[in-house]
């Protein structure tokens, strides 16, 4: 048998944000966020490691440029590229 846990912000301090005053977007940026820095952290250094292992990869085992996937191929003609074509290239790589 699994158990999930839930973790959540204690509604007392929810309650005591609103008996302060405080409107849900004051809540959410001075109650919930700073209790929620450890958790973005770690989600941040996985998203950067697996960005930068989608990049890695890819340039170490496929040599024939005609395989390598688009982020490898702009960073191998970033030097030649006009700097307009290469952020549109970026932003048409990062869409998907």
């Amino acid at each position: 048998m699994r158990r999930t846990v839930a973790v959540s912000v204690s509604s007392e301090l929810l309650d005591a944000a609103k008996v302060d005053g405080a409107g849900p977007l004051t809540t959410m940026w001075r109650v919930v966020l700073p209790l929620a820095r450890p958790i973005l952290a770690v989600v941040s250094v996985l998203s950067v490691v697996t960005a930068r292992k989608d990049f890695l990869w890819p340039l170490l085992v496929l040599p024939d440029p005609a395989r390598q996937p688009l982020s490898v191929f702009l960073r191998r003609m970033a030097q030649d590229t006009p700097p307009n074509s290469l952020v549109a290239g970026l932003v048409r790589v990062s869409l998907p």
